[in-house]
């Protein structure tokens, strides 16, 4: 790589994800969505690449998995290397950062949204569904990350909390590391695929 593509490629870093600090470079980081209420960010991670996540904006981050290549290095209270899972998925407060190592010959994936509006404390719940998963009660706006391949059958309920009628049925495919909003409401979510749907849902 020669000088200017390593210029170019840090300008490009930047530009795409200011909420993510390299001690060495992201082998990738494109924006999956932005609205006024995230930025939703995919990132690649090299081989022996250290990548840290830090917040600019009061309502902190999340960081999900996608994968089991990478490792804690620093951060939640983490006294020794941690390796993270795939479907992982915490939050990073404003003011805080971390720091995520690759020591595999496998890129690291991540999915890095940052918060940009918020009334309350974000929700997040990993999900491996065989068959379907019906809410209890109203969701609201909620962002779907999707961990491994899936097809999804939503259906939401079109009345009130005491009644069901539920609502012209939306298929909804995805591949690991796409997101997507649900609107809010009661959701039931049918498993269209052969093998369990795994995924990952931020409630706001």
């Amino acid at each position: 790589m020669t000088w200017t593509n390593v210029v170019n490629a840090i300008m490009y870093n930047a530009l795409l994800s200011p909420i993510a600090v390299g001690t060495a470079m992201a082998q990738q980081v494109r924006v999956l969505m932005e609205d006024t209420k995230a930025r939703v960010t995919a990132v690649e991670v090299f081989k022996n690449t250290v990548y840290t996540v830090r917040p600019t904006t009061s309502y902190g981050a999340v960081w999900i998995a996608l994968d089991d290549n990478a490792t804690i290095t620093r951060g939640h209270a983490t006294a020794t290397a941690n390796r993270v899972r795939a479907g992982d998925a915490k939050t990073v407060e404003h003011g805080a950062d971390v720091q995520f190592r690759n020591d595999n010959q496998s890129t690291a994936r991540l999915i890095i949204v940052e918060v940009k509006e918020a009334s309350q404390e974000l929700t997040i719940g990993l999900f491996d569904v065989t068959t379907s998963l019906e809410d209890a009660s109203d969701r609201n706006d909620t962002l779907l990350v999707a961990v491994s391949a899936l097809q999804l059958r939503d259906t939401w309920n079109t009345g009130d909390e005491s009644e069901w009628l539920p609502s012209k049925p939306n298929n909804i495919r995805m591949n690991p590391g796409d997101a997507r909003w649900i609107r809010p409401g009661i959701h039931h979510l049918k498993n269209l695929g052969r093998r369990p749907a795994k995924f990952v849902l931020v409630e706001w």
